[in-house]
């Protein structure tokens, strides 16, 4: 049984904010890059798992990584299918997506169906994630994005407030 974790140990212990979805620009690579490094300066304790297929933003997302020396707290583990998906979803402590427009976001749908707080730009088109409480919505602003990251993770109860109303969202919604 090869799960996520037999085959990348070193992030089994870690406090997970999860990206999954395509390493394309429209997905906002930049913008994650950019509030995380932010995020991370006073939060030192989590680390951004970045998972998916490389569609042309990888090169770039690793450059601005390594500019602000956060490289050891960003993991690019390529694309994640399946039983491991599921088990990377389950093991995260928050989902994030800044993406410049998304249609409807199977990958936000899956983490919320997961109880995952999600943090997603107002480019997806998801504004139930902060109406039903189950994560925050904001521009492409970095500082707004880290921000939220910080209301995020700045409490266990906070996380589990949110991952009880993602639940919820998913199950009365879809």
């Amino acid at each position: 049984d090869a799960g996520f974790f037999k085959d990348h140990p070193e992030l089994a212990d870690l406090k997970i904010m999860l990206f999954m979805s395509r390493l394309h620009h429209k997905k906002g690579l930049d913008h994650l890059a950019e509030s995380f490094a932010i995020f991370a300066r006073d939060n030192d304790d989590v680390h951004l798992v970045v998972a998916g297929p490389e569609e042309g933003s990888g090169d770039d997302f690793r450059a601005r990584i390594s500019r602000h020396g956060i490289d050891h707290r960003v993991h690019m583990v390529g694309p994640v299918y399946g039983p491991q998906k599921w088990q990377l979803l389950h093991a995260s402590e928050c989902f994030v997506l800044t993406s410049h427009q998304e249609g409807f976001s199977v990958a936000i749908t899956e983490a919320l169906g997961c109880s995952l707080p999600c943090l997603v730009s107002s480019g997806c088109h998801y504004p139930e994630v902060q109406e039903a409480g189950a994560g925050r919505v904001t521009s492409l602003d970095h500082q707004e994005i880290a921000s939220a990251m910080h209301e995020i993770f700045q409490d266990e109860s906070t996380r589990q407030e949110m991952a009880r109303a993602a639940n919820d969202l998913v199950m009365s919604r879809f």
